[in-house]
């Protein structure tokens, strides 16, 4: 059986160079030891791969099929090669994520938790803040790459970014909320418990606007603005608030067993979200296996 893949490129760079000669010189071995190898592969299989001509040589209809297959076994074991290289460097590194607005830190939650699993050798880092500054950090090579909504990221041309999905509205308060078993419950009854706003300046923050003015609920009426989830979930726990939630699938799991979730009741616009990376450095594998993993889980 013929196992050796440095005798199957002797092979392969003698058709395409057909000639002994100048195929010994392009591997860098001298033309004795290139002619021995493949008499050694013309041996093993029992037919003669080449015909010697006057000037070079030229395949025979036996080594014409064995280079096709050849050529293929040598492309599939470098496509292996190079996957085994990606996963080496995926067993140690840093990868940084960068999330802006940082309530979109919810939507990263489970992907972050999966990839720490599948790459325990990773340090992984996530950080927030305002949009221009996390685009900067990006742009400086501080971080791989920026989560944010598409509205954000189309005012910085020279980051090149992917559409995720949409995200979709919805609302949460406590699991004994006084609404949260209310048939039917209007947006107006809804939005008349306290509501946890985010940072003025994003898009959510309009659309709600929106929907108090709607509601007819007055801007006088009590409200807290955060950004922080760890805080706003304690509110929301502690207090008849409620607290917009962004998603790409329906809420399920720990966040819909805690709380109580409002759907389809305060109707806001989907909002398109994004992944963008450096334009001036070629993205990491980490980077291609992250975006790949939150991509499967949307």
């Amino acid at each position: 059986m013929l196992t050796d893949l440095r005798k199957l490129r002797h092979v392969v760079a003698v058709a395409q160079a057909e000639s002994f000669t100048r195929a010994a010189a392009s591997l860098a071995i001298t033309q004795s030891a290139l002619t021995k190898s493949v008499a050694d592969v013309e041996h093993l299989l029992g037919v003669k791969l080449f015909r010697r001509l006057p000037r070079g040589v030229a395949l025979t209809d036996a080594g014409r099929t064995f280079v096709i297959r050849a050529r293929q076994i040598l492309a599939d074991t470098q496509d292996l090669m190079n996957a085994v290289d990606e996963h080496r460097e995926l067993a140690a590194g840093r990868f940084a994520l960068g999330v802006a607005p940082a309530p979109l830190q919810g939507v990263v939650v489970q992907a972050v938790a999966r990839f720490a699993e599948l790459y325990p050798g990773l340090t992984i880092e996530v950080y927030d803040g305002p949009f221009d500054r996390m685009a900067q950090s990006l742009v400086a090579g501080e971080i791989d790459m920026l989560l944010s909504l598409g509205s954000f990221l189309n005012s910085w041309p020279d980051l090149p970014w992917a559409t995720l999905g949409r995200l979709h509205y919805s609302f949460f308060g406590r699991r004994d909320h006084p609404a949260a078993h209310q048939q039917p419950l209007s947006a107006a009854e809804l939005l008349a418990y306290p509501i946890i706003l985010p940072p003025s300046g994003l898009p959510m923050s309009a659309e709600i606007a929106q929907a108090l003015q709607r509601a007819g609920v007055s801007p006088d009426a009590p409200r807290y603005v955060c950004d922080y989830m760890p805080l706003s979930t304690e509110i929301v726990q502690r207090t008849n608030a409620i607290c917009p939630l962004l998603s790409f699938q329906p809420i399920r799991g720990r966040m819909r067993e805690e709380f109580h979730i409002f759907e389809d009741v305060i109707k806001l616009q989907p909002e398109a979200i994004g992944l963008a990376h450096s334009q001036s450095r070629a993205p990491q594998p980490s980077v291609q296996a992250f975006s790949e993993l939150l991509a499967s889980q949307i």
